[in-house]
């Protein structure tokens, strides 16, 4: 992973070749040669940021960020695994594909909609077994895991990702591609869970999970859905500080060498 590590290998080899001008320079001196030493500037790598990650959406909304309709299909959502259909024998992650938005009142009471995030539902969500009349946002008990994909830059330093979860029924835990974050008090609809996640980031591709449980009730199927707002950032090393972040802090030696002429040193000219 791209991180401020990098720098300080990159700036540790630098300093290694430092070492080997600085012998040079010894042996140029026992040769009877003028050596002066030019001390530089201590040059530390500038960053650029925070800057937005910029294709990292919240749950409902269309590509500039806006609530999408009811019913309609949020393109950067997607659960990626569940329960087999309520109330049969049959394969699992029945519920999979591209998350809809839509939303029940046990919800919205709590958690409303708003213009920059909304619940959403699997496509495949059924019927409520004990609230015929609401919309259909109802699954099997088990685990959904909902995701989504952002990028990275190749080189970046520090970046985190922040942001609130609601859910039904409960919250379990966050991947960011392989790192996991377990959630030790959710709150599922009644309330957001907030996070923060710091480690995990890579350059390119990015997968972020949100697993959720739909707690087996009486009667399946149930109500089950998610709501997350989020956003991230990052830094980068500034473009014009890239070479001398590689070269890293040093002392260039500038050789000004002359034969010994009566015991005096001639500049060079």
């Amino acid at each position: 992973m791209a991180s401020i590590r990098n720098s300080v290998g990159m700036i540790g080899g630098a300093l290694s070749q430092v070492s080997v001008i600085q012998a040079w320079g010894r042996a140029w001196r026992a040769a009877g040669f003028a050596v002066v030493a030019v001390t530089a500037i201590a040059a530390v790598p500038a960053v650029a940021g925070p800057i937005t990650i910029s294709n990292l959406y919240n749950t409902g909304v269309n590509d500039s960020g806006n609530a999408l309709t009811t019913n309609a299909t949020d393109t950067h959502w997607t659960i990626v695994a569940s329960p087999a259909q309520a109330n049969t024998s049959g394969a699992a992650n029945y519920y999979n594909g591209s998350a809809v938005v839509r939303s029940i009142s046990r919800w919205t009471v709590y958690t409303p909609d708003t213009s920059t995030t909304q619940w959403i539902v699997s496509p495949q969500s059924q019927q409520d077994s004990t609230v015929p009349s609401d919309p259909y946002v109802s699954g099997a008990a088990g685990n959904y895991v909902y995701q989504t994909t952002f990028t990275m830059p190749t080189e970046f330093y520090d970046a985190s990702i922040t942001g609130n979860w609601a859910c039904d029924n409960l919250q379990i835990k966050i991947l960011l591609n392989s790192t996991e974050y377990n959630i030790t008090s959710p709150t599922g609809w009644g309330s957001t869970t907030p996070f923060t996640l710091t480690s995990g980031f890579q350059s390119g591709l990015n997968t972020l999970q949100f697993v959720v449980d739909n707690d087996v009730g009486t009667l399946q199927p149930n109500p089950t859905g998610t709501f997350i707002a989020l956003s991230g950032i990052y830094v980068v090393p500034e473009p014009s500080m890239t070479t001398l972040a590689m070269i890293g802090i040093g002392t260039f030696w500038l050789m000004s060498a002359v034969r010994r002429r009566s015991g005096t040193y001639a500049t060079g000219g």
